[in-house]
């Protein structure tokens, strides 16, 4: 009979059961029993709770009808290389057979879907199943203890990091590759670029996906993987930034409720914060820079409204008129426009005249003790012990919420201590520039002259009327800004 060989292995690693001694058993039965191998079926990598008709080398076989036209037999080494489930056993592979006229085979355990009783079939799986039931349990007991220890578990590192081995066992270390991509990144971000145009700029440098970095450092070849926008975001907003060990979404907390650390920070917490604060900020809008010096500095004398910058044309030339032009229906406002020019010239005399001399001077808020980042820190863990108490239902009976009580209680202390050391009036440092507003001035184009008018609080109440000549009807001035002796 023609005989199909399956091959499977859930980690590359398994010697025992390594695609050589699985192909090299079954051909030796089929010699044995006299059939012909028609093909071959080999997944690695693949877990047993993958059924076989779902499998990405099997599946085809069991699914495609020009493939099960070439074999009668499907062939494993044991009956855990084909299920570890009776559900998958009698509900997806047998009925699937049985429906096909063929049959399956285990060649180390004299096992056939045909022959064997029903309840040595039942027993043979059973062992499969309660197999794969104590792996499970030993690994998740297995990363139970890595959890309380901080000790890295496997798999890809996240991106920043390669796994280590110390005296404690596997432990995070920051790689110096990955960290310069991400440096440059924040600084991307502190200029103003989107995650968009980090993403792009990831690509273009050709820096690699956690995946492919830990695919490179494991021997293989990498994929190639590209960024994507969904991709950096995860990997900003992830805590292993900070050093901290997370498990689900979770950070891993100690008896006293501080985070467990798997590895050195790559950021402070204050840099974590502002790193946030950059992803989360709102979209920028952007205005294409015009000549309107006086956006939200100059007003209609006739009825209070905000002045618009109106270009002109060829045949006319750029004024300023009132707002009310731009809402249809309303007309309580017939001021004219005001010529452009002469509006700007004028604002440019009254303020250079009065504040063109005197020094520009930065002025800093410096507080004297900031306690933020750690009351932060503080907070979240508060919030992560009342979750799991009252929403999740953990700390349960005595001894639960003795240690919920303890927990909890050292960080309020430790809160209400940090806050009460906490300064709540900053200290003030001016810092000269050895400029004049009017060297700012003039180094400004029209648009930037508008931002230092809004910062500084200027207006301008204007209307223009033909019958009085070419002088506005009115013209306020109100200006501040920071002198050295109000400091």
């Amino acid at each position: 009979m023609r005989v199909l060989i399956a091959v499977r292995q859930s980690k590359r690693r398994e010697l025992s059961e390594s695609p050589d001694t699985q192909r090299r058993d079954i051909m030796a039965w089929a010699d044995r029993e006299g059939h012909e191998i028609t093909g071959e079926a080999v997944d690695i990598g693949v877990s047993a709770s993958v059924p076989p008709s779902r499998r990405p080398e099997l599946g085809p076989w069991l699914t495609n009808p020009q493939k099960l036209a070439q074999w009668d037999i499907v062939a494993f080494w044991k009956i855990d290389r084909a299920v570890r489930s009776a559900t998958h056993f009698y509900g997806d592979l047998v009925p699937m057979l049985t429906e096909l006229g063929k049959s399956a085979v285990a060649v180390t355990e004299g096992v056939n879907t045909l022959t064997t009783s029903a309840t040595e079939l039942g027993f043979r799986v059973g062992m499969a199943q309660d197999e794969l039931t104590k792996l499970r349990n030993r690994a998740r007991a297995s990363r139970r203890a890595l959890r309380r220890t901080a000790r890295y578990a496997g798999g890809p590192p996240p991106f920043g990091y390669y796994a280590v081995k110390t005296p404690e066992g596997y432990k995070l270390a920051i790689d110096p590759e990955a960290q310069e991509a991400i440096v440059s990144v924040i600084s991307l971000l502190r200029q103003g670029y989107t995650l968009n145009y980090c993403t792009a700029y990831l690509n273009q440098e050709g820096v690699l996906t956690a995946w492919d970095r830990h695919a490179v450092r494991m021997g293989r070849r990498p994929k190639g993987r590209p960024w994507r926008r969904k991709t950096l975001h995860d990997t900003l907003r992830r805590r292993h930034l900070l050093g901290q060990y997370v498990y689900r979404g979770e950070v891993v907390r100690d008896d006293e409720g501080n985070p467990r650390m798997i590895g050195e920070p790559m950021l402070t917490r204050a840099e974590w914060d502002e790193l946030q604060a950059l992803i989360n900020r709102p979209p920028k809008t952007y205005r294409v820079r015009g000549q309107s010096m006086l956006r939200g500095v100059a007003y209609c004398n006739g009825c209070g409204r905000p002045m618009v910058h109106h270009p002109g044309g060829e045949k006319d030339q750029r004024r300023y008129v009132c707002s009310v032009r731009t809402f249809p229906g309303v007309e309580d406002c017939w001021a004219a426009g005001y010529p452009a020019e002469a509006l700007e010239d004028f604002v440019e005399s009254a303020f250079l005249d009065d504040y063109g001399d005197l020094p520009v001077i930065e002025v800093d808020a410096v507080p004297v003790l900031d306690h933020s980042a750690r009351l932060a820190e503080i907070a979240e863990a508060m919030d992560q012990l009342e979750t799991d108490r009252y929403i999740r239902g953990r700390f349960t009976g005595d001894d639960g919420e003795r240690r919920f009580h303890r927990l909890y209680s050292s960080l309020e202390a430790e809160r209400d201590e940090l806050t009460a050391q906490q300064s709540t009036t900053p200290g003030v440092r001016s810092t000269p520039t050895g400029k004049t507003y009017r060297d700012l001035w003039e180094a400004a184009d029209n648009e930037e002259r508008g931002e230092i008018l809004r910062k500084f609080g200027v207006y301008v109440m204007a209307q223009w009327r033909k019958t009085r000549g070419d002088l506005p009807l009115a013209v306020y001035t109100h200006l501040y800004f920071p002198l050295a002796d109000e400091l």
